[in-house]
């Protein structure tokens, strides 16, 4: 067996969607993310969303969300492959999330579309986020 064949890694991730707001997390070291992670070896897509949603959100997702949107990253040096699969989820009132592993770290931000707008974003979360504020 070839261990040193490169293979992409897939993750899940799920934006949360309340009355045209969104939202996204962001770490101290200033990383923005949305929440979600990596698929392990024998999950299915949604086995892996609802685990890392308890993991770090200590959120049940009891019903399956809507699938949204799909990026590939290449990183510029060619080591990270990723392929992020993106879902949606509208729910009635914005949650104040407490990231579970990470004792205080992460903050999670509501953003609306003009301030989506405004910050610097990376291309594609930026389109995945104001992708999610007009999906129907």
């Amino acid at each position: 067996m070839n261990t040193n064949k490169k293979i992409p890694q897939v993750s899940v991730k799920l934006i949360f969607r309340c009355n045209k707001n969104v939202l996204y997390q962001i770490t101290n070291g200033k990383i923005r993310d949305i929440p979600g992670g990596t698929v392990k070896f024998g999950e299915t897509l949604m086995e892996a969303l609802r685990r890392e949603l308890k993991e770090e959100l200590n959120y049940i997702l009891e019903k399956d969300p809507r699938l949204l949107y799909v990026w590939t990253y290449l990183s510029s040096d060619g080591l990270t492959h990723r392929v992020l699969i993106i879902y949606i989820l509208d729910i009635q009132k914005q949650i104040k999330f407490v990231h579970q592993e990470d004792q205080g770290q992460t903050r999670f931000i509501w953003i609306s579309k003009e301030k989506i707008k405004a910050e610097k974003f990376l291309p594609e979360m930026e389109k995945a986020l104001l992708c999610a504020i007009d999906f129907t």
